[in-house]
């Protein structure tokens, strides 16, 4: 997949059927490649010499771009906003080990590249003092899992006020096992959601399945 994004043309496939393909698939499944790619191999894209790669050697098939699309999520049913991104450079000193220790303990808990069984209803909280940085720690966690090929479904107070949404959002959380239900900043939701809300997302929650391979993230802040 990191081949298909660092060509960024489709010179690079063979084939008269491949290059059907580039037609007939929409531009949504290039871009997932592409952020995927970048997300897995940062060096490539962060480096100088990207523009030097010759297309001749990339080769992308038909398989990869149905595996792309297979993970891709059509806008209409997922959230608008991504909470999950990278720990700005200035805190990577201080906090950076943190954050590898949470995608450790997600990893472990998912049982990712093991044969050992997923941990029992997986649950995991980042908190800290206000100003602790407690949020950008969930968020960069939360976008390591990503970079692992890990589906990270966002549970945002915007996406609360819709019940289909909701439900939704869980049964592709479901689907796409190992994943990950990432709420930041969850003790906020109850100053900006009504009771109704919360009790709905506290039963989605409760109802996933004994055996799911779902891990549930939340970040928050300590009393």
């Amino acid at each position: 997949m990191a081949q298909a994004a660092g060509g960024g043309r489709a010179g690079g496939v063979d084939g008269s059927n491949a290059r059907l393909g580039w037609r007939r698939y929409p531009g949504t499944v290039y871009r997932g490649c592409a952020a995927r790619s970048a997300q897995a191999v940062p060096t490539l894209y962060e480096s100088a010499q990207r523009l030097q790669i010759s297309a001749d050697v990339i080769n992308v098939s038909m398989t990869d771009l149905r595996l792309a699309a297979a993970q891709i999520v059509p806008s209409s049913q997922r959230s608008a906003t991504s909470s999950a991104m990278p720990l700005p450079q200035p805190l990577q000193p201080l906090l950076g080990q943190l954050v590898g220790i949470a995608a450790l303990k997600l990893s472990t808990a998912l049982a990712l590249g093991s044969s050992a069984p997923n941990v029992f209803r997986p649950r995991l909280a980042v908190h800290g003092a206000a100003g602790m940085a407690s949020a950008s720690v969930g968020a960069a966690a939360a976008y390591a899992m990503e970079a692992r090929d890990v589906p990270v479904f966002h549970v945002t107070p915007a996406l609360l006020h819709d019940i289909a949404g909701v439900g939704h959002l869980f049964q592709e959380a479901l689907r796409r096992q190992p994943s990950v239900l990432h709420v930041p900043m969850a003790d906020g939701l109850a100053l900006t959601m009504d009771a109704a809300a919360i009790a709905m997302l506290d039963h989605c929650i409760r109802a996933l399945p004994i055996g799911a391979r779902v891990a549930v993230l939340c970040g928050c802040r300590s009393r």
